[in-house]
């Protein structure tokens, strides 16, 4: 598959093990780009980023800060959170600010990944499609 996905988690263990989830799933590894931080990825991501797998829900950072720092710099990507367990206090606030689903890593099957990057992707270009269909009217 031709869809880029960016990966942030501080986990490198686990970036790598995701990484070989999806080229398992044949998206295609050189359109894998994995770093171990917001930062990271801000500096170091391309253009045409298709979705954003994101961990940055372990207490360790400000997860809305982070949330918003993506989105400052990838306006137009999903952004699905992956997360350590599914009672994270922020969850409802990341996901009221323009987060497109989560994934619990500990429950993570190829079904659920594949099924949430081709959601969040859908969801974003149905979005596009109704703007420009709502402008086109006015």
């Amino acid at each position: 598959m031709t869809e880029k996905i960016l990966v942030v988690d501080e986990d490198e263990t686990y970036l790598g093990a995701l990484r070989k989830q999806l080229t398992g799933l044949n998206y295609q590894e050189k359109n894998i780009l994995g770093y171990p931080s917001v930062q990271d990825a801000i500096i170091g991501a391309a253009d045409n980023i298709s979705v954003i797998l994101a961990n940055f829900c372990s207490g360790k950072k400000d997860a809305l800060q982070c949330l918003n720092a993506l989105q400052e710099c990838f306006p137009d990507v999903p952004i699905i959170l992956l997360t350590t367990g599914p009672k994270i206090d922020t969850l409802p606030k990341l996901i009221a600010q323009g987060a497109q689903d989560y994934l619990v890593k500990e429950e993570l099957d190829n079904a659920a990944l594949n099924k949430a990057i081709w959601l969040a992707i859908n969801r974003k270009k149905q979005s596009f499609a109704n703007s420009g269909s709502q402008k086109n009217k006015e």
